[in-house]
């Protein structure tokens, strides 16, 4: 009985401390808005509809402002570069194709345990393609980049063949998303290649 009553006092103390949290959780990033309506007063989190509007906390504001300018830049530097690709990429189409697939052959040959049992399938490249497609923030280099799907597999560190898995490389970041040692994080990473690939298909 005494152990009861203590486990409900426990409980209620957890609750307690649970509310409060959220009573005193801050609040800085919402917006709040004083509307003054035919001399009457209300505070909201949207704009004002109408009458006198003050806004007593706008750093919410402020920043999905600057998200909002931060992509119509992405998206205008990437349609500035696809207009102007023609004249400003080197090579045909089937050259950079294949510049692009060596240079995805030379980061697995650096990184992989066992190089030369690695084995491709279902390759393509996409020439072009907007950074944004990739990382919300774009690329780090050009506005468009090249990538390379597929599916890989090689030997572990045991010797054994680990079977394909889904990757794909891109030419910004000079490196692969796919399979990794750790399980559950490659399981992600896969995932993430094998939706990302299929955007651009």
């Amino acid at each position: 009985m005494l152990k009861a009553a203590r486990r409900m006092k426990s409980n209620a103390l957890a609750v307690m401390v649970a509310v409060g949290g959220l009573a005193f959780a801050p609040v800085a990033l919402a917006d709040m808005f004083k509307c003054t309506v035919g001399g009457k007063v209300q505070y909201q989190q949207t704009p004002c509809s109408s009458g006198e509007e003050k806004a007593l906390d706008d750093s919410n504001r402020r920043m999905l402002q600057r998200e909002r300018e931060a992509k119509e830049r992405l998206a205008k530097q990437e349609a500035e570069a696809l207009a102007t690709r023609g004249t400003a990429t080197t090579g045909n189409e089937g050259e950079r194709k294949a510049r692009a697939e060596q240079a995805m052959r030379s980061y697995f040959e650096q990184t992989l345990i066992d190089p030369s049992s690695v084995q491709f399938r279902n390759l393509q490249v996409f020439l072009d393609v907007p950074g944004s497609k990739l990382r919300t923030s774009g690329s780090k280099t050009t506005p468009l980049v090249d990538v390379v799907c597929g599916e890989m597999n090689s030997k572990n560190r045991m010797g054994g063949y680990v079977g394909f898995k889904p990757f794909y490389w891109d030419s910004d970041e000079k490196k692969a998303v796919g399979p990794l040692d750790n399980r559950e994080l490659g399981a992600i990473m896969e995932d993430l290649a094998r939706r990302t690939c299929a955007s651009l298909s």
